[in-house]
C-alpha cells in the first residue's frame, strides 16, 4: 500500500521536552511534560491528515518520504524568488530537519501506523517554496496479508535426516 498527501501550511519542529522540579513537603520529584507549542501543532498536523489516513493502522515495515516546503523569507529579492518556479533551493537554516520529521512521525503515530518503530527507512529534504507544505509518502514495504510461499527444499543423497537440515538446498528452478 502506498499513500500519499500534502499538508499545506508552515511545517513546525518539534521542541524539546519541558521539566520541572516539584517540591511537596514530604517529597521533591521532576515532572516532564510535553511542550505546549509541540502539542498543538502534533493536533494541527492530524487534524489536516486525518482525510488520508487507512482504515486500520498499518502494521507491516514503513518507507517514510518527507518534503518540507518552507515560506520565503521577505528580505528574499524578486529575481530570487522567481528562480523557485525553475528549481528548487535547499533550506539550510532553522527549522532543523530531524525535528520537522520527528513531529511528523509523533503525529501519525498510531494513526497511520501502530508504533513508529515500524518506519524502517526514511527520505527527507527541506526546500524553499510559495506555498509551504510538508508532503509525506508512505510505503509499506510488504503486504504482510499476502503468505509468503515457502521453499521446497530436498535432503542431500545420502542424508539420513537426523541433524539440524545442514544438508537442505533449495529446488532449482526448472527453466
Amino acid at each position: 500500500m502506498k499513500i500519499t498527501f500534502a499538508v499545506q501550511g508552515v511545517p513546525q519542529p518539534k521542541k524539546r521536552a519541558k521539566s520541572r522540579l516539584i517540591k511537596t513537603p514530604t517529597s521533591t520529584f521532576i515532572s516532564t511534560y510535553k511542550h505546549p507549542k509541540t502539542a498543538a501543532a502534533e493536533e494541527s498536523f492530524i487534524a489536516r491528515a486525518i482525510a488520508h489516513k487507512p482504515p486500520a493502522p498499518l502494521t507491516a515495515p514503513i518507507v517514510l518520504t518527507l518534503l518540507f516546503v518552507l515560506p520565503v523569507p521577505k528580505a528574499w529579492p524578486r529575481r530570487r524568488i522567481l528562480q523557485l518556479a525553475d528549481r528548487e533551493i535547499p533550506h539550510v537554516s532553522r527549522p532543523d530537519l530531524d525535528n520537522l520529521e520527528k513531529l511528523v512521525k509523533d503525529a501519525m503515530n498510531g494513526v497511520f501506523w501502530s508504533d513508529d518503530q515500524q518506519v524502517c527507512g526514511v527520505t527527507k529534504r527541506k526546500i524553499y517554496g510559495l506555498e509551504p507544505r510538508t508532503e509525506v509518502t508512505i510505503e509499506e514495504i510488504f503486504d504482510p496479508s499476502v503468505p509468503v510461499p515457502k521453499q521446497e527444499v530436498r535432503h542431500a543423497p545420502g542424508c539420513d535426516r537426523r541433524h539440524d537440515g545442514a544438508c537442505m538446498k533449495p529446488l532449482e528452478a526448472p527453466f
